[in-house]
């Protein structure tokens, strides 16, 4: 969601520099979408595996090895 609205703005500001640099409107409007869309592209190579990267970095902290897990509990109240 963050990476669509950052490439629509990317979009609107590669049309308005067309428009600085003299193009007409009918191209600034394809340059912006053509903007939007390289914009769009690079967000999404930049985070593909930034994502799974990190995953990979977290620390598992449930369930914790001190305590049993509720099959083991559960297994234990049936011996009992």
């Amino acid at each position: 969601m963050i990476g669509l609205i950052v490439s629509m703005v990317g979009g609107v500001l590669t049309g308005v520099l067309a428009l600085i640099v003299g193009a007409a409107g009918a191209g600034a409007v394809w340059i912006s979408v053509a903007g939007a869309v390289v914009v769009f592209g690079v967000l999404a190579l930049l985070t593909t595996g930034r994502i799974a990267r990190r995953q990979a970095q977290l620390p598992v902290l449930f369930p914790s090895p001190e305590e049993p897990t509720v099959s083991e509990a559960a297994a234990a109240d049936r011996t009992r």
